[in-house]
């Protein structure tokens, strides 16, 4: 590279990761880089190298101008992308979690990027739609009846992508005659879906709240420990969310906000969208691999102000993060159990001390750990005691199910709760029924042996779910399925039969009891279908759902404000699993 006739320096030597997840590559190698590459190879870019006999893929984790002792090294082929995937501080945090939990450093790189996209090949362009808008002095221009017709429309609608107009009958070619003649003007950007609803004024914060804020932004400014947030159910910590993502954006840093499923994003981002103007991304599991590409490029470009996701967010690649935010801080799911294994508040709280980045966690009922961490001083403490709207706390009825069957009462549902769904039936309200359990049966067994039927992989019972074929044995971990069996496979005793209850069939029993209500389900069997868990957050939010029966992802802070009853089904149930946290999660 050339400046007035002056050869600047040149890093002739890059450190690279090969993209192998093999631990006899799990180190770093370095390589030559030759002049045509040299100004152009950033740290963090995909690059292609010999390898061996091989040509393989590689991250540029270093460059530099030392030598390389007792060897010569080989040249760097050529790029892969024109840009770095990795930025300085994720490479950083890359390194970190290959130590801290055992894995390859292409394997904790290959977690920082979006389900659906490797390190293979160049980073995908961004696509955006066109949206057209009357242009200014659009009253000088030639009419013809098409275009008035486009003016009406238009002068009603504010601005149309090009989709909605072609819908109306406007074609491309005619779009872009009227746009040279001076009639329309295009703005290229990518609207996110509820960006049209109404925006909602904040709320005045309490007293206890303001307190509270005013204590985070201190310690944001002083020690920066990351911030435990202790706050009752409905005491308003989505209210201090919002407004600490706003005090953010204008110092000019970026937020990251975790949610513990991906159904609550939906929620979240339409909180967001109503009262922040902001531009906003969502990454989870549930979008198509090329939305996924195109949001990660969009981010790594600093084209947003909030990423809202499940754990794998926490990767999101902010050039200006400034802080992160983890709602219902307690939640299991913050875990992932395939490699590279990690907890997602671990990989914050590091990110964040690497970034200089703020850390708030938030939870109603903290784990054990971050409750300790909060009164040892590694955290710092806030509490919300009270509801932010004066309300009763709920009344909570426990029925004893062995008296229900002594009195005659064979059913899934104890009088009580059928009594209580009635009203809410009548009254056009809501129920949420929470069974831990998916599937119509939750295991056959055999009444002679007692031997129940067994993944052969997993080792654990096997579910059953009811379809039109007359069902299936299902294991929830890898997902083999098999027919039922006439026959013990220990005994071969014919008395085998169907036991327990899982969300499948309290859905059909609820049908049968009330054939007049719309019920709905939520749980990984029924949303794995794209776009599932927003048609069921909005359907109930609408009031279209009157009875919505799930496993844990209807216990994880989803707010219906038609919601008045609320059922655990089999509570005892969650205290007996093999889980020496089963006391704790069952009060959480």
């Amino acid at each position: 590279m050339r400046s007035n006739g002056i050869i600047a320096n040149m890093d002739t030597y890059a450190d690279i990761i090969i993209n192998r997840k093999s631990p006899a590559v799990d180190r770093v190698f370095t390589y030559a880089v030759p002049p045509h590459l040299q100004g152009e190879l950033q740290r963090g870019m995909l690059v292609l190298v010999p390898f061996n006999r091989e040509k393989l893929e590689g991250v540029v984790v270093r460059l530099h101008e030392d030598p390389p002792q007792g060897f010569t090294a080989r040249e760097v082929l050529d790029l892969l992308c024109d840009r770095p995937l990795f930025s300085d501080e994720l490479l950083q945090l890359a390194s970190w979690i290959s130590e801290y939990y055992v894995c390859t450093r292409a394997a904790a790189l290959q977690a920082m990027l979006p389900a659906g996209m490797t390190l293979s090949g160049r980073p995908p362009r961004i696509y955006y739609r066109d949206l057209f808008r009357l242009a200014e002095g659009w009253q000088q221009v030639r009419m013809s009846a098409r275009r008035q017709e486009l003016v009406t429309l238009l002068q009603s609608a504010g601005a149309l992508d090009a989709q909605q107009l072609a819908a109306a009958g406007f074609s491309r070619a005619f779009l872009r005659t009227a746009t040279q003649a001076g009639l329309l003007t295009v703005e290229r950007q990518r609207v996110l879906e509820g960006a049209e609803q109404p925006p909602a004024e904040p709320a005045a914060l309490s007293t206890e709240q303001q307190a509270v804020f005013d204590a985070i932004l201190c310690e944001q400014a002083g020690r920066n420990r990351p911030f435990l947030l202790h706050g009752v159910t409905g005491s308003g910590k989505t209210e201090l969310y919002l407004r600490l993502i706003a005090h953010a954006a204008q110092e000019g840093r970026q937020s990251i906000v975790l949610v513990p499923e991906i159904a609550l994003s939906t929620q979240m981002v339409d909180m967001l969208m109503r009262r922040l103007d902001l531009p906003m991304a969502v990454l989870h599991s549930g979008l198509k691999p090329a939305e996924r590409r195109h949001i990660w490029q969009e981010i790594a470009e600093g084209r947003v102000t909030c990423v809202v996701g499940a754990r794998s967010a926490i990767f999101a690649p902010l050039p200006a993060l400034g802080q992160i935010i983890i709602d219902e801080a307690h939640e299991n799911s913050y875990k992932q159990d395939s490699t590279p294994r990690f907890s997602a508040l671990t990989v914050a709280e590091q990110r964040a001390r690497f970034s200089g980045a703020s850390l708030l966690l938030g939870s109603a009922t903290p784990s054990v750990e971050q409750y300790f961490a909060a009164e040892t001083g590694r955290y710092a403490l806030g509490e919300l005691t009270g509801h932010y709207f004066p309300a009763p706390p709920p009344r909570v009825e426990i029925v004893d199910m062995r008296a229900e069957l002594r009195e005659g009462n064979k059913t899934i549902f104890s009088r009580y709760l059928q009594q209580a769904l009635a009203d809410v039936l009548a009254q056009g309200e809501q129920a949420v029924l929470f069974m831990n359990r998916r599937g119509y049966y939750q295991h056959y067994a055999c009444r002679d042996c007692g031997e129940s039927i067994r993944c052969p992989h997993c080792a654990v019972a096997m579910s059953f779910h009811q379809d039109a074929h007359g069902g299936r044995l299902k294991c929830h971990y890898c997902g083999r399925s098999i027919a039922p069996p006439s026959r013990c496979p220990n005994c071969g005793s014919t008395h085998i039969r169907r036991f327990g209850v899982g969300t499948q069939r309290v859905a059909d029993e609820l049908q049968r009891l009330f054939p007049t209500a719309r019920v709905a389900r939520l749980d990984s069997d029924v949303t794995g279908e794209r776009g599932s868990h927003e048609r069921i957050y909005r359907a109930m939010r609408a009031g279209e759902v009157d009875f919505l029966v799930g496993t844990q992802m209807v216990a994880k802070g989803l707010d219906f404000p038609r919601l008045t009853l609320a059922a655990v089904m089999a509570a005892d149930t969650l205290l007996n699993l093999p889980d020496w946290r089963a006391g704790e999660r069952t009060f959480q």
